[in-house]
């Protein structure tokens, strides 16, 4: 290597990068050491596969329509509560746009446990859990990509006879609503299912069917889902008032 100085830096956080790119611009100090023609003092992106999910540079936004096309719905915020809502309401028949101060699945909707669960929701959320699990093992169908998913069930332990007592009831108050996802096991499956569990546990409550998906995946393929169906994204554009 030379030393040199750095004129031009031509890419920003989260642009992606073709092969050829330019990147940088150097001055050398000594063009006399430098092998390279003189008239090609940039750097350049080497052969490599584009990434598949780069943050977007600021400011960027989706295919833009026509001028003359009228939006009536706008969504602020794009986790994956706002992709998720822009999708639908454009499945409607809506136009849509989504805003975004960052980039879509920035924050919480993108890091995350990517938990599943219909395991222990307050009892007045389980019917909208349950209609939510059932989209969660076709999620593939809503938005063309499986988003991780995996079931493997989730099991709330009881340490204490007193524990298992209060599970126990959970489980009756479910019942007692209609559903039946949530079971009582023993100790013996408890260790079947999880072998590493404290040896003074006694038992748990298990939910067969949840499971676990990737956070950040799932949110591009809301994002990617809307802007199919005809939403429109703003990224780096951050709410500053509504009148």
């Amino acid at each position: 290597s030379h030393a040199g100085v750095v004129k031009d830096i031509k890419v920003r956080e989260g642009d992606r990068l073709a092969e050829g790119a330019v990147i940088l611009v150097v001055e050398v100090r000594d063009a006399a050491l430098v092998s390279a023609p003189p008239e090609s003092p940039a750097l350049v992106a080497p052969s490599q596969p584009a990434l598949q999910t780069p943050m977007p540079a600021q400011g960027s936004v989706s295919e833009e329509p026509p001028a003359d096309v009228h939006f009536p719905l706008l969504v602020i915020g794009a986790g994956l509560h706002g992709c998720s809502a822009a999708l639908h309401l454009a499945r409607r028949g809506l136009r849509v746009r989504v805003i975004d101060k960052d980039h879509v699945g920035r924050h919480a909707s993108g890091v995350n446990a990517g938990g599943v669960r219909r395991l222990g929701r307050h009892l007045a959320e389980v019917p909208l859990s349950v209609a939510s699990m059932d989209m969660w093992h076709h999620i593939e169908d809503l938005v063309g990509d499986g988003c991780g998913f995996e079931q493997h069930g989730q099991i709330k332990v009881a340490e204490s006879e007193s524990d298992l007592a209060k599970l126990q009831a959970r489980a009756q108050q479910v019942r007692d609503i209609g559903f039946h996802h949530e079971e009582l096991i023993g100790q013996e499956e408890l260790r079947s299912l999880l072998p590493a569990v404290a040896p003074h546990c006694v038992g748990g409550l298990i939910s067969r069917a949840d499971g676990a998906a990737l956070p950040y995946r799932t949110t591009l393929a809301f994002k990617h889902a809307g802007e199919r169906s005809g939403v429109v994204f703003h990224e780096g554009a951050a709410a500053q008032g509504i009148e």
